[in-house]
Formats: C-alpha cells, sequence, structure tokens
C-alpha cells in the first residue's frame, strides 16, 4: 500500500492503473502473484484515500511544483539519538503551510497508549523534516495519521512547539535510557506478544499486565 501511494501517477492513473501497480508491488513483496482480494483491498485504500479531502490535496499538489514530498528518506541525530526513517507524504496546502502524513493500513486505535505513538511518530517526523537544509528550520504545521481500513479516515494531529518539544524530551529520556541499559516495559504490546497472557505466558511482564486487565 504504502509503495503504491508513493509511486503512483496521481494525475494520471486511474483505477486500472492502480489495480495493476498493486498486484506488482505485492508479486514483488511475496515472491508470488498475490491473491486478488489482497489487490482490491490496496485498490479500496488507494481510492479511499484520493476521494478524501487530504487526497484531493495531494493531487492538486501534484500539479505544482515542489508542493508534494512522497517517501521522504531522513538521517539526522538529536540528543545523542540517531533517527532514520521514511516520511510517507508532506504536501503544501493552498494556504501554504505544510502537512505531514502517515498511512496506516488499519482503523484508528481505540487504546490511547497506541494512538499516542502514532502522533508521536508525527512529531518526531516534523523535527525531522525541520532538520532539513531545505526547509531551513520551518517545519511542517499540521499533522496528519490518515487511517484506511476499512474506509479512510484523517485524524489531524497538532504540531505546536510543545508537541515537537515533548518528543525532544522522549529522545534525550531514550538516550538516559540506553546509557543505563533500562528500558522499563511497554505494556501495550503484550496482547499480541506470543509469549503473553493469550500466548504461553511465560513472560513475567506480560503475566502481570494480563492480571491488571
Amino acid at each position: 500500500m504504502h509503495a503504491v501511494l508513493g509511486t503512483m501517477d496521481l494525475l494520471r492513473d486511474g483505477e486500472a492503473e492502480v489495480r495493476a501497480l498493486a498486484a506488482l508491488r505485492l508479486r514483488e513483496e511475496l515472491g508470488d502473484d498475490p491473491p486478488a482480494a489482497a489487490v482490491e483491498e490496496v485498490v479500496g485504500w488507494v481510492e479511499g484515500f484520493r476521494e478524501s479531502d487530504l487526497g484531493r490535496e495531494v493531487a492538486g499538489a501534484a500539479a505544482v511544483d515542489g508542493a508534494l514530498l512522497r517517501e521522504v528518506a531522513f538521517l539526522y541525530k538529536e540528543e545523542g539519538v540517531l533517527l532514520r526513517g521514511q516520511i510517507d507524504l508532506a504536501v503544501r496546502g493552498p494556504d501554504g503551510a505544510w502537512t505531514v502524513a502517515d498511512y496506516k493500513a488499519s482503523a484508528p486505535p481505540r487504546r490511547r497508549p497506541e494512538a499516542g505513538r502514532y502522533e508521536r511518530q508525527l512529531h518526531l517526523y516534523a523535527r525531522a523534516l525541520r532538520a532539513l537544509p531545505s526547509w531551513r528550520g520551518a517545519g511542517p504545521a499540521r499533522g496528519a495519521l490518515v487511517y484506511l481500513d476499512p474506509e479512510t479516515r484523517v485524524v489531524e494531529v497538532p504540531l505546536g512547539e510543545a508537541d515537537l518539544s515533548s518528543a525532544r524530551s522522549l529522545l534525550a529520556r531514550f538516550r538516559e535510557a540506553a546509557a543505563k541499559e533500562a528500558f522499563p516495559p511497554d505494556r501495550s504490546h503484550c496482547r499480541f506478544c506470543p509469549f503473553g497472557p493469550t500466548g504461553t505466558g511465560v513472560c513475567p511482564v506480560g503475566a502481570a499486565a494480563g492480571r491488571r486487565a
């Protein structure tokens, strides 16, 4: 899905071209012909996004030189932590303000800890963009988490100075924890872990999380 949205021709590709590109990308990923249902799922996600307000804004920006960035790789160091990643999308709106967005092949999370992780991800992306020389220290004004399944929902994420400062503080705490080799467990993952309360139950952290739930 990311590869399709990141490489398709936003001005010319119709549903047939999206379907062909989805099949190609899935074939590359799976090493075999993908199930038709998987291809149609990706097509549905892409078409749903294109019909959203943000999708229409992206299509408009595609016709303007320098107004759209996709699959932006970054590598920068802050608070002693080396960060490397790839930003799905940055788009300059009609008002001149930039929006940084991240696609999620899921519905919005119901639990606040998981939603918070996604928001912090965008905060770090905004800091990464601001660190690029071409941005001259001015980062995006808006953030958006784009949930594509079962239908497109765009959730705005604040990118104020307080939010970005919080992300920097998070990096500082990570650096300190790494220096001490002391990482507090993130129990929000326990319900998915094969060693947690719904799996073998051998992990003491997961067992404690299961008792609290």
